[in-house]
């Protein structure tokens, strides 16, 4: 089905090669993970089985991949979409409508398939995945976590034989997360190919045939599921392996009524899309020096709150309040910085060393370079931001906000694409500046991470 020999690969312009003398074979109706830490070579692995390279970046290629008789590196794209379906890190990147149906329809139309079985193939996909809520809507109004589902279902209902599932679980809450598992075991019992990158496995353990493990663009080791769930905690530090359980969180739930004034306060906030309630905050308040993490389902309004408190989005009614004072939307924008989920749009500079100084009021390059060995980036600091993996810039736009003189600090799933021993250092680098006074809101879906960094925890209902 597929199979890579002696497979090397290095981006034009870096000095060192992503994948290093890969030899892999996946027979059909595999499922297969690829592992390990950020940056070590998994979406580049997967880039040159879909066709993505070398057709969309340049670089030095040797070896060969084979694709169902196909060479990736000759055989155009177009040719390889009908039997190979690809679900990016970033949903968005791969949207080419702003309906959701429309969005659901567009390859098939591609296809030129009749009318009257696209519609009955919808149908069939809006029923399998349970997207009833989610037809026919605008597609920048959804949530990560919708846009992620849409994504999946617009490669689902073209059935290719072959599925390329990057990081598929980045943005979807828990329940989401059980039924894409649903959803690939179907997949698997009709004789699919599957391959995964990802971090989070819990969701996978009962799926996984393999699961190849990479470290400095090489494959150095296969790993059964049960020899992951075994790994001690300095085994899974060295090499970003999660657990392959569900962890609950155990918080420290403080009450909500504080003894003194709060750093800010939120009363009677109401903000309505269409006529229609996203969402309704009665009242919260926070003080200065506190992580507080943010959990509800995907389209319950997190992102959306986040937004407003910001001051980057209007409430349609209420007040947000600082020290009894009540913010207008341009205070709340000087005193706050919002770390999004779509990473790309917070990058600005040429290198890593400028991104993190950008916001920073630190003089002392010495200062810097620290924090960056703290956020284990500091090898990093001569790259350019949009040449890095996923969890490599999640953890430059981290420091760069924790490095900002913002008071109030927003992080909108942060762990997306980080593994296990990133998703620690990011932690413990976030619960540093409580000594600073910050206050620190997180969305996530992440309770690993939430329980490792979370002073309480706001349920959105």
């Amino acid at each position: 089905m597929i199979e890579i020999r002696e497979l090397s690969f290095k981006y034009r312009g870096e000095s060192d090669y992503s994948l290093k003398d890969i030899n892999l074979k996946i027979k059909k109706g595999e499922c297969i993970l690829l592992c390990g830490r950020s940056g070590c070579g998994k979406s580049t692995l997967l880039k040159l089985m879909n066709g993505i390279i070398p057709e969309f970046y340049d670089g030095d290629i040797s070896g060969s991949v084979m694709v169902n008789g196909m060479n990736t590196f000759t055989t155009p794209i177009y040719k390889l979409s009908k039997d190979v379906g690809s679900v990016f890190q970033n949903p968005k990147t791969q949207f080419y409508t702003t309906n959701t149906t429309d969005e659901i329809a567009f390859g098939l139309e591609n296809y030129g398939i009749e009318r009257e079985v696209i519609n009955k193939r919808i149908k069939e996909v809006e029923k399998e995945l349970h997207l009833e809520n989610l037809m026919n809507k605008n597609i920048f109004n959804l949530s990560g976590g919708e846009k992620q589902k849409i994504a999946i279902a617009s490669i689902y209902a073209l059935n290719p034989e072959i599925f390329i599932l990057d990081e598929p679980s980045s943005s979807l809450d828990i329940k989401s997360m059980k039924e894409l598992s649903l959803t690939i075991k179907k997949l698997k019992s009709l004789g699919k190919t599957i391959i995964i990158a990802e971090h989070r496995l819990w969701y996978l353990k009962d799926i996984i045939d393999r699961a190849i493990y990479l470290e400095d663009g090489k494959i150095i080791r296969e790993y059964s599921m049960e020899e992951i769930q075994n790994l001690d905690e300095e085994e899974r530090l060295k090499t970003g392996l999660r657990h392959t359980e569900l962890r609950s969180a155990n918080f420290n739930r403080k009450s909500n009524s504080l003894r003194k004034v709060p750093e800010l306060e939120i009363n009677d906030l109401l903000y309505k899309r269409n006529k229609q309630t996203v969402f309704k905050v009665d009242r919260l308040k926070f003080e200065s020096g506190n992580i507080v993490g943010i959990v509800g389902n995907n389209g319950i309004g997190k992102s959306t709150f986040a937004r407003i408190v910001c001051g980057l989005g209007k409430q349609s009614s209420g007040t947000i309040c600082k020290n009894n004072r009540k913010l207008c939307s341009k205070e709340r924008v000087r005193n706050s910085l919002l770390v999004m989920q779509e990473i790309n749009n917070q990058l600005f500079t040429d290198t890593v060393y400028d991104e993190i100084s950008l916001t920073s009021d630190i003089d002392d390059d010495n200062k810097i370079n620290i924090y960056m060995e703290d956020m284990q980036i500091e090898k990093l600091k001569q790259k350019n931001p949009h040449t890095l993996s996923g969890g490599q810039k999640q953890r430059v736009v981290i420091l760069a906000a924790l490095l900002s003189n913002k008071n109030l600090l927003f992080f909108d799933e942060p762990t997306s694409g980080l593994d296990y021993a990133s998703m620690k250092v990011v932690a413990e680098n976030i619960k540093n500046f409580k000594e600073k006074k910050k206050l620190i809101l997180i969305i996530s879906h992440d309770f690993e991470f939430l329980e490792a960094v979370c002073d309480e925890v706001i349920y959105f209902s």
